[in-house]
């Protein structure tokens, strides 16, 4: 299958997705659509919209992505490392 949906039991780490509202290259059902599929599946999904088209041009919506990427990374490495300490 072509659709990310069809592969979305596959995915085992979070997922997080930035949508524009307004956005005409990847539509938000396509968005709405894998987040569905993942949060089924029983992914942890976080997703985020913006009042913005494909690629955000808001200064504080760039801003926004860059603090939430980072809190994610943070706690997805969290996870991530104490994992690791549990296998050794």
């Amino acid at each position: 299958a072509r659709s990310p949906c069809a592969l979305a039991a596959r995915i085992r780490t979070p997922v997080i997705f930035f949508q524009g509202r307004q956005d005409q290259v990847v539509v938000p059902e396509q968005t709405n659509a894998m987040v569905q599929a993942l949060r089924r599946a029983g992914a942890a999904v976080a997703v985020h919209w913006f009042d913005e088209g494909h690629g955000f041009r808001n200064p504080d919506n760039q801003a926004c992505v860059l603090e939430t990427l980072y809190r994610f990374y943070q706690k997805a490495g969290r996870k991530t490392h104490a994992r690791q300490e549990n296998l050794s």
